[in-house]
């Protein structure tokens, strides 16, 4: 598998073992906190209301972040 991706062995199972990253952990964190409000509010808060509830929490992120995390869980208002 290595010789058709053109990588070490090494560099592959360092990228194998590595830990997730601030970003990915945080991400991962944020995607349980927005599907938790979304349940609660029956699913009817969208990306802007959601931005403004996880502000409100003190959370530092983008409405852009939000929509984005929203998006790839396939949650919407509705």
């Amino acid at each position: 598998m290595c010789r058709c991706l053109q990588v070490s062995p090494s560099g592959y199972y360092a990228w194998t073992s590595r830990q997730p990253s601030l970003r990915q952990t945080d991400n991962a964190r944020l995607i349980q906190r927005i599907k938790s409000i979304h349940a609660d509010s029956g699913g009817i808060i969208g990306a802007p209301r959601m931005h403004e509830d996880l502000l409100a929490e003190g959370e530092q992120l983008s409405l852009n972040r939000v929509a984005r995390l929203m998006a790839a869980q396939g949650l919407q208002a509705g």
